[in-house]
């Protein structure tokens, strides 16, 4: 469907002095074949936005090209809320208060930024919404001191997230020092630096789940439907991370666990006050022995 392409060229701001602004409404209407071309002394103003937006409504136009001030500025002037595609050409900085005023190439070279403006706008496709489950959840990669804030401050928002640390234990260079340099007066001692308790916090937030010694292996999709795969090296999980999985109390978890590492078939590592799990598939090498054994005896008291 073809569109309705309507310019808009602002007089004000010394446009004006610099600009042959009536050369460049014919530049729109008989060049580039605009059908709505205007001029206004103040287009950011009410009655400049006015303008545009009773074209909008009326359905005269459905493009809008505003040839004036940058498009870094007065972006709130000119929000439509219509849908419509606006496009800025900048005659104000790069044209009239750069340039020698009245002058040929002056107006050759505003000339030539509408056309580019013009073009652009009848190229420029509408934005169509976002498809999809939007997710919240935030990545925070690296347990660094900073990483290990953002997560809490993150947290502390109501966002849940996901904290990726490549290192088995989280606070980063930080994590092996005692003490700092004294930032309070007297500035006479060195000052506990706080890291043990902000790792300890992160660490059993409900909202962050941590992953050490992981590392990120792909990132795919777009802002809010982003497809991240981590990669673990050591395999390990935390109690808490098993429980999440199994839909269990972390208690009962915990026993079993403790059941299986007796009998071998579990390793535990202490991390701090965390205690991660790995399989240990060696412990199941005695059952065969032992399945042809009771089977002898099952085979004798049968007799």
């Amino acid at each position: 469907m073809p569109k309705k392409l309507g310019v808009y060229l602002c007089t004000g701001c010394s446009i004006a002095d610099a600009v042959d602004t009536a050369e460049l409404a014919k530049v729109a209407t008989r060049e580039l074949k605009v059908p709505v071309c205007r001029t206004h002394p103040f287009l950011c103003g009410t009655e400049g936005r006015s303008l545009i937006q009773q074209d909008l409504t009326a359905g005269a136009v459905d493009t809008v090209v505003i040839g004036a001030c940058s498009p870094r500025v007065k972006i709130d002037a000119f929000d439509f809320n219509h849908g419509s595609i606006v496009a800025r050409v900048n005659l104000r900085e790069h044209v009239a208060w750069s340039h020698k005023p009245k002058d040929e190439d002056t107006g050759m070279l505003a000339a030539d930024y509408l056309r580019m403006g013009v073009t652009r706008a009848l190229k420029t496709a509408p934005l169509e919404p976002a498809s999809g489950d939007i997710s919240s959840t935030v990545l925070v990669v690296g347990g660094g001191v900073t990483g290990v804030t953002a997560a809490l401050e993150t947290a502390e928002a109501g966002y849940d997230v996901v904290l990726v640390e490549k290192e088995p234990v989280l606070g980063g260079s930080a994590a092996t020092l005692k003490k700092q340099f004294p930032a309070v007066p007297p500035y006479t001692e060195a000052q506990v630096d706080g890291v043990p308790e902000l790792v300890q916090t992160a660490s059993y937030h409900p909202r962050i789940r941590v992953f050490h010694s992981a590392q990120i292996v792909k990132t795919e999709g777009q802002p809010g439907m982003f497809d991240v795969t981590i990669r673990t090296e050591s395999g390990e999980q935390t109690v808490r991370a098993l429980t999440d999985r199994a839909g269990v109390s972390q208690p009962a978890v915990s026993k079993h666990l403790g059941v299986l590492k007796n009998a071998g078939l579990v390793r535990d590592r202490r991390d701090g006050r965390q205690t991660h799990y790995s399989s240990q598939p060696q412990g199941l090498a005695p059952l065969p022995g032992q399945a042809l054994r009771t089977k002898s005896l099952l085979a004798r008291a049968s007799r």
